[in-house]
């Protein structure tokens, strides 16, 4: 039993015996329902992480998909793996699991491709794009 499920339930065998004070009723309740909570975020942190290790073989296929290439899909599954956990505050309990992960790793996808792209373009600077002598080849565009 790990230190916070002990200390949670000594809080709630007697709360007040923990802490060296008399017990008034309201209280003890409220310490119980503190309790309670805790209980249940623990609970679910676990059955989050669950279901998110239950996934990794369709998260690793959407991310092949994505990807085609076996590297970049685990760079991907790593990405949005850690992304995941650091939003699991923000899952609702009665939206689609897998859905909302791999929306998560979709956008990730989208957004390295387009950090990407804006790495392989290049400007160039030596002209001077404001007096550009641009020929018009269609004479139908001219003002004549």
């Amino acid at each position: 039993m790990n230190k916070l499920n002990l200390l949670t339930t000594r809080l709630i065998q007697d709360p007040f015996k923990c802490l060296h004070l008399p017990c008034p009723p309201i209280v003890g309740e409220r310490i119980q329902q503190y309790a309670d909570l805790i209980n249940r975020t623990i609970m679910n942190a676990l059955q989050f992480q669950k279901k998110l290790l239950s996934m990794q073989e369709n998260m690793m296929n959407f991310a092949l998909m994505l990807t085609a290439n076996r590297d970049d899909a685990q760079d991907l599954m790593q990405d949005t793996t850690l992304k995941v956990l650091d939003n699991q505050t923000k899952f609702v309990d009665n939206v689609n699991f897998k859905g909302w992960v791999l929306t998560i790793m979709r956008n990730i996808f989208i957004n390295n491709y387009h950090r990407w792209v804006r790495t392989q373009t290049v400007v160039d600077q030596s002209v001077d794009l404001y007096n550009l002598d641009v020929v018009n080849e269609s004479p139908s565009n001219s003002p004549d």
